[in-house]
């Protein structure tokens, strides 16, 4: 029985993050696995940094296999509506309903940005003009961001082109899906 990628992937992330969180606050220990399991989906799916590369290709080396971007430790509100192309019923949950009423989900849902202690030290400076950022976990989901600062963008301003991801987890923790969809900003 052949596994979907996305299992293959989130199991190894799962091994990683468990080490990792073992020293972590239980309260912040789920939130912060969705961000570990997150961030190394993103380094290592080749489908996702293809698409990061398509998106940016006047910003990064595409002969590089992976893409550098450095990671905001702000948490930002970011609506599940700019991820809906592809999503079903069962990626929102109970909050199927929501998906489609923006300003219901943002009611819901919308948060005073505050910075994550986990992805400051994970945020290692490098020279890439991509900043990625993330949102808070709701449900079964975690959304994130990747702006060109180049553009001006820092994560609370936007400009320009801007890519938006949406990983679905299953109830064990697991990425059963991602999904991403390219918006501008001026």
């Amino acid at each position: 029985m052949e596994l979907n990628p996305y299992k293959k992937i989130s199991f190894i992330l799962l091994i990683l993050s468990l080490n990792y969180s073992n020293n972590l606050e239980a309260q912040d220990t789920c939130l912060d696995r969705k961000y570990l399991m997150s961030l190394i989906y993103l380094k290592s799916s080749p489908e996702l940094n293809s698409r990061i590369k398509s998106v940016f290709s006047h910003r990064v080396d595409t002969s590089q296999r992976f893409v550098e971007y450095n990671i905001n430790d702000a948490i930002s509100f970011l609506p599940l509506f700019y991820v809906l192309d592809g999503l079903t019923k069962e990626d929102a949950g109970d909050d199927s309903s929501l998906v489609y009423s923006r300003f219901d989900y943002i009611k819901k849902y919308q948060f005073t940005p505050f910075r994550n202690p986990l992805l400051k030290r994970l945020s290692i400076p490098n020279s890439s003009k991509l900043i990625l950022t993330f949102s808070k976990p709701t449900k079964n989901y975690l959304l994130a961001e990747m702006l060109d600062s180049g553009n001006g963008s820092d994560g609370s301003f936007k400009n320009g082109k801007g890519l938006d991801f949406g990983f679905f987890f299953d109830d064990k923790g697991y990425i059963q899906k991602v999904l991403t969809a390219v918006g501008t900003y001026r």
